[in-house]
């Protein structure tokens, strides 16, 4: 009776026995196999590109016309201005009527920002040209919103390669604008940073 009792607790313990072993042997193999996942998973940081100074494909796309471009300081440069397309979307007013027009850059003569407009930024103002004066074969009209396009243009002499931009940054410091050093809140409207575009004459 002893013996039969004595066997039957041995079987069991060497079950429990087999069976703690079985358990731990598949927690191993699952652990393993997370830390695996978890491995496989991390991916070495990519070191960033470094831009190729001496690729001009980007810079020379569009559509080059000879011209001169005019900043807020009076400095100029003339040579070839390249465009992002050979047309522009405008709305434009001529004797108070406004025309929705697809002009043609081989038919502008010039282009001259008389005002800006801000919008907020994180770190102050941006402010975008909302005021155009365009001469489109002799005639002279006005364009009341901003022109993406003109935004920013490469221009390209025997010195070398430009790039200029029509919007500029200003924040308050204690009241006053930093650029300019004026209070009026209106002041950076018509009044842009000295590097800004002003205007752009094409031949």
């Amino acid at each position: 009776m002893l013996s039969s009792i004595f066997c039957g607790l041995k079987t069991h313990t060497q079950l429990v026995f087999y069976e703690f072993i079985i358990y731990n042997k598949f927690m191993f193999r699952l652990a393993a196999a997370f830390l695996f996942s978890i491995q496989s998973q991390v991916v070495p940081p990519i070191e960033p590109k470094v831009p190729e100074i001496s690729d001009y494909s980007a810079v020379r796309s569009g559509v080059p016309v000879s011209g001169r471009i005019i900043i807020s300081d009076g400095k100029s440069a003339e040579g070839i201005i390249y465009f992002p397309s050979a047309s522009l979307n405008l709305y434009v007013i001529k004797d108070g009527i406004n025309y929705k027009s697809r002009v043609e850059i081989s038919n502008l003569s010039s282009m001259e920002i008389i005002r800006w407009k801000k919008s907020a930024d994180k770190n102050g103002f941006i402010f975008y040209p909302a005021e155009y004066n365009i001469i489109i074969s002799n005639k002279s009209f006005t364009v009341l919103h901003t022109i993406k396009e003109l935004w920013k243009l490469t221009l390209i002499n025997e010195t070398g390669t430009a790039v200029f931009f029509s919007y500029f940054y200003d924040y308050l410091e204690k009241g006053v604008w930093k650029n300019s050093g004026h209070k009026e809140a209106d002041y950076p409207e018509r009044h842009p940073h000295k590097k800004t575009v002003k205007k752009i004459i094409l031949f």
